[in-house]
């Protein structure tokens, strides 16, 4: 008895070490929104994503498309889903941090409270194109608009990252550019080659090809590093405007309140998938880079996209009318 007493102490005695918390693992497809129509760059970025974490997650991926309002429907859907890891976002900038600035208290969601900001996927980089006749040079480009500071220039839209761009350039050059929206990338650069307007802002993989062919022009390009699709175009800053810098990002998104070990276990799948080198090497070959870090510095990120867009967007007296 005293030997089964002693044991017995000594368990009572001995420190409570709780088991570890078995790894998160999907039980059921995991589905994805977005919030555009299929056939752009982005789309094309999300099927190649979601084909690379099949096999690391071990289930299914499913891209459900929920159009409309400029990216706002997908938005309020993931807002009103489930916390559980199966409903999740790819989204770009607009829906996130530029609609939040200009609608305000007219969403249906706060883009600060109601997502949790997972992965950082890609950057895209955008240029500055000009019709040929103008001057092919940066440093007689930037002259020539000095000279003429109400020139129009052409977006995809009012609030795109593309149009936001043009208001930088205007204001970091004292200018008085005009903005012209479009509805969508191909409608602008017609009217770009045709001559309609003079000056544009694209991705660059979606301006590469006519810049090579030598049906545009690019000024600029507005990441802090050349383009390898566009590798003789210099940056703003090379053209002395190192405050014209900007990206068309893409990310993850879930639903506010995701638990800790599910965001840990969807984080190292898309980790995974977009530090793939032949991932990679694809998003390269579509003028993109992969992002990366987790959702700390995802949302350290989006704080300073918000402080300086909000900025931008005032300053300039931006609006949606």
């Amino acid at each position: 008895m005293t030997g089964r007493r002693a044991v017995i102490a000594g368990l009572l005695a001995a420190p409570f070490v709780r088991p570890a918390a078995a790894r998160w693992e999907p039980q059921r497809p995991i589905r994805i929104l977005r919030g555009f129509q299929p056939g752009s760059t982005g789309d094309a970025i999300l099927h190649r994503l979601a084909d690379a974490l099949t096999p690391l997650l071990g289930r299914p991926i499913v891209i459900e498309s929920r159009p409309g309002a400029g990216g706002n429907i997908a938005m309020d859907a993931l807002a009103r889903a489930p916390a559980d890891g199966y409903t999740l976002i790819f989204s770009p900038v607009g829906p996130v941090v530029i609609n939040p600035i200009l609608m305000g208290p007219r969403l249906s969601y706060d883009a600060e409270r109601d997502f949790t900001p997972l992965f950082h996927i890609c950057d895209q980089p955008l240029a500055a194109l000009t019709h040929p006749s103008l001057p092919a040079a940066p440093a007689d480009m930037l002259g020539w608009l000095r000279q003429h500071p109400d020139t129009a220039f052409g977006s995809p839209g009012i609030g795109s990252t593309h149009h936001l761009l043009g208001a930088m350039l205007s204001r970091a050059m004292g200018l008085h550019l005009r903005h012209v929206p479009y509805r969508g990338a191909s409608a602008m650069l017609t009217d770009l080659v045709a001559g309609q307007i003079v000056l544009g802002f694209d991705l660059v993989g979606g301006a590469a090809a006519p810049v090579l062919s030598g049906q545009v022009q690019a000024l600029a390009v507005s990441t802090a590093g050349r383009s390898p699709l566009l590798p003789a175009v210099p940056t703003f800053g090379e053209c002395g405007l190192p405050q014209v810098v900007a990206s068309s990002w893409l990310g993850i998104f879930a639903p506010a309140g995701l638990p800790a070990e599910i965001a840990t276990r969807l984080v190292g799948a898309f980790d995974a998938a977009v530090g793939d080198p032949a991932f990679v090497a694809w998003l390269g070959r579509l003028g993109a880079t992969p992002a990366g870090g987790d959702g700390a510095s995802f949302t350290a990120f989006l704080a300073r996209e918000r402080t300086r867009w909000t900025a931008l967007i005032r300053e300039s007296g931006i609006t949606l009318d």
